[in-house]
């Protein structure tokens, strides 16, 4: 998919969008009870008026709908989903949209027991540039010959979202038949225990495009393409989804497709437990496919007579970032075509070995890699150790051109030595995931990162020197030597703060004053090391002058559980002036294991010789109160004699950090990380992304989805004038 051409397209579009559903005036709202009908009330409506439905079971089939209109749940009164209901009785179609006509909602309705010896088990549309929108519903034991909940037909259009289809079943496409250049888009949508003969969920054919995002389909059967099958000139668009349990008893134990003469286009889509039992491509299955590319997928558990995970004949295609492991026999094939699978992950450094046949280039591959900072550290001082899959089996670093699936899980043992690490077990995310290592005693500890049946372990040398040594070394002046303090914690989005309870004197020329950070979510009572870092990792670099490092941890808490965190520190004031500094010159930086990178800092105050400042930081490692460059522009304008006051904080880049301590946006190393086999482990039982959830559509994202569809509608009406034979009338 070239977004180069699509900006104008999509700005025109969004434009057309609005102007073609949005009513042009108020609508007049009609309430039914139970018992009432529905086809008196859209007959007496005025076009665009809206029909409400009170809770209780409407009995009502071959409803025609042939103005522009909604119908939803009184959900003012309890209406849901689970209490309004329109049941068909097996008598007919439930909804028959004829002509150019809109429904700009069916929402929080259950449509069931819907049936056509025809098509369209529920719903029906099957006229050009005719659009159905669905949200919050259900749609369930339904049945036709084409699209056993619902047909799209002759340039119409269908969006669902954050919908359920269950139970449904047709010859073709037994949730949903995509037909005759028609758009079908669907965004949290749950489809499961649907089957056809072809295309178990999805039958999308002649010029048609389906869009799938944030979607699940799962448990569902056919002969061939269990969960979507993809014919003729059609574009198959899978991103952020995941296909469960699918089977079909030929071939495409998942997708089959065939003749696209354009494109398929999978991304971030997790294929598990799909199965082609008599034919070939357990999960993907492809024949005459222009070109199709999948990436930053994961195929795990499937199985085929050959390419359990992927089969491609006479097609060309790339596979790249993604994820297979534990497929049965051949993994990937491909016939008088060529397959570029470079850049994956097999389950093991050693890469493929045995699981590509045919023009398959898997070379190079991605490899696992464990890196620990600083390597030396001593009793009490923590070490990150991250697990890295951003390098290939060449050496290079690939971080910026894509990432293995995020969500891989990864888990983390010592090996060796005494200690304790932050987390056991945490996921990939942009290519790495974290601990932290806390050494209890001396010596050589080796922690062991390990994905899939790879296992790979690094060294940390611990000095007999503990946490507590915190005396005047090079820039240093002096900090915290070692304190545990506990926080009782807080729900998610609450902020959550660590009274440190240092302060100035002495020769002491930094404090760490208090710790808060934001989780994403609820936290028990929780317990966070401040610990001078001085004697064990090396300052920032660059001629900066520097006060201290301390080690900041919070313990037993993964990562990915804290949205931000906020430092407050305090300078001495004898410090600043001993090394001729103003409070415009310091900058806290942070150490993850990448190396050193400044963070918004923001001068709070003075009172008497204690200069106070706080920074933000996306995680937790080493930090160091240092200056900023010479050459470098202060962030901060500097308060004269002034009390000390809330702080107005610089934002530095994104707002939104990794679930690991990696800034968001900040560059993987370009030196690649320790990546030597260690001892091999199974895989963890069960081990797996897990599934999307059901997501409700915001204002801001759901007019996202309008421009992303709208674009694909005018791409309909070109291939329209271009291809008239496509667009026969569909019976």
């Amino acid at each position: 998919m070239d977004l180069r051409h699509f900006p104008f397209r999509l700005f025109v579009s969004f434009l057309l969008i609005f102007l073609v559903i949005v009513p042009a005036v108020p609508a007049a709202e009609h309430t039914l009870n139970p018992g009432d009908s529905i086809q008196t009330a859209i007959d007496t409506a005025a076009d665009g008026d809206i029909i409400i439905l009170n809770p209780g079971t409407f009995t009502e089939n071959n409803i025609q709908i042939m103005k522009n209109l909604t119908i939803r749940a009184n959900t003012s009164f309890g209406g849901t989903a689970a209490n309004t209901i329109v049941n068909a009785e097996m008598g007919g179609t439930i909804f028959n949209l004829t002509g150019q006509y809109h429904i700009y909602g069916l929402d929080n309705l259950t449509l069931e027991n819907g049936y056509s010896s025809g098509n369209g088990g529920a719903i029906r549309t099957s006229s050009p540039d005719s659009i159905v929108m669905m949200t919050s519903s259900v749609i369930r034991n339904c049945s036709a010959q084409d699209g056993g909940a619902v047909l799209i037909s002759d340039g119409s259009h269908v969006i669902l979202t954050a919908s359920e289809i269950v139970n449904c079943s047709a010859v073709q496409g037994g949730a949903i038949a995509n037909l005759n250049g028609s758009s079908l888009f669907l965004f949290g949508v749950r489809i499961s225990n649907c089957s056809a003969v072809s295309g178990g969920t999805i039958f999308d054919d002649e010029g048609s495009v389906a869009l799938i995002a944030q979607s699940e389909i799962s448990d569902s059967s056919a002969d061939l393409g269990a969960a979507v099958y993809d014919v003729d000139l059609s574009q198959l668009i899978m991103v952020n989804s995941s296909v469960i349990n699918c089977t079909a008893t030929d071939s495409g134990g998942a997708v089959y497709t065939t003749d696209s003469g354009k494109y398929t286009n999978i991304s971030s889509t997790t294929f598990t437990n799909c199965t082609a039992t008599q034919g070939n491509g357990g999960a993907i299955y492809t024949h005459n496919v222009t070109a199709f590319n999948i990436s930053s997928s994961t195929f795990t558990n499937s199985s085929a007579l050959d390419g359990s995970a992927i089969y491609s004949s006479n097609s060309s295609g790339t596979l790249g970032f993604s994820r297979l492991y534990q497929n049965t026999g051949t993994a990937v094939s491909a016939y008088n075509g060529t397959l570029n699978a470079t850049y994956n992950w097999w389950g093991s450094n050693a890469g493929p070995r045995g699981d590509t046949s045919g023009s398959v280039i898997s070379d190079p591959w991605l490899v696992l890699g464990v890196t620990a900072s600083p390597a030396t550290v001593g009793i009490g001082q923590p070490a990150l150790i991250r697990a890295n899959m951003t390098f290939n089996s060449a050496g290079v670093d690939l971080s910026s051109d894509g990432y293995i699936p995020n969500g891989t899980p990864v888990t983390f043992a010592i090996t060796d030595g005494a200690g304790s690490l932050s987390v056991t077990t945490n996921i990939i995310t942009k290519g790495g995931a974290e601990t932290a290592f806390t050494p209890t005693a001396g010596g050589t500890a080796v922690i062991n990162a390990s994905v899939d049946s790879m296992s790979v372990g690094i060294p940390v040398i611990v000095t007999s020197r503990g946490s507590g040594g915190g005396s005047d070394s090079g820039s240093g002046s002096g900090g915290p030597s070692s304190i545990t303090v506990t926080s009782p914690g807080g729900t998610a989005g609450q902020t959550v703060e660590f009274e440190i309870g240092e302060s100035l004197g002495g020769n002491t020329g930094y404090v760490i004053e208090t710790v808060s950070i934001v989780p994403s979510q609820t936290l028990g009572s929780t317990d966070l090391t401040v610990s001078d870092a001085t004697l064990f990792t090396t300052p920032p670099g660059d001629s900066r002058i520097t006060d201290g490092v301390v080690a900041i941890a919070l313990v037993g808490v993964n990562p990915s559980a804290i949205t931000s965190g906020t430092i407050s520190f305090t300078v001495s004031g004898s410090w600043l002036s001993q090394h001729d500094l103003t409070p415009q010159n310091i900058v806290m930086m942070r150490n993850d294991g990448n190396g050193w990178s400044e963070l918004p800092t923001a001068f709070v105050g003075q009172e008497g010789n204690a200069y106070t400042f706080t920074a933000t930081t996306p995680g937790f490692s080493y930090f160091a109160i240092t200056t900023r460059l010479l050459n470098a522009t202060a962030e901060v304008s500097l308060p004269v004699n002034t009390p000390q006051t809330n702080a107005q904080v610089v934002p530095a880049g994104s707002n939104a950090p990794l679930p690991s301590s990696s800034p968001s946006g900040e560059s993987i190393p370009t030196t690649a990380p320790v990546a030597i086999q260690t001892t091999a482990v199974p895989a963890a039982a069960g081990a797996g992304p897990g599934s999307p959830p059901l997501l409700l559509i915001s204002g801001g994202l759901a007019g996202i989805v309008i421009v992303i569809v709208a674009g694909f509608f005018i791409r309909r009406r070109w291939i329209r004038r271009q291809n008239p034979a496509l667009f026969r009338e569909y019976d």
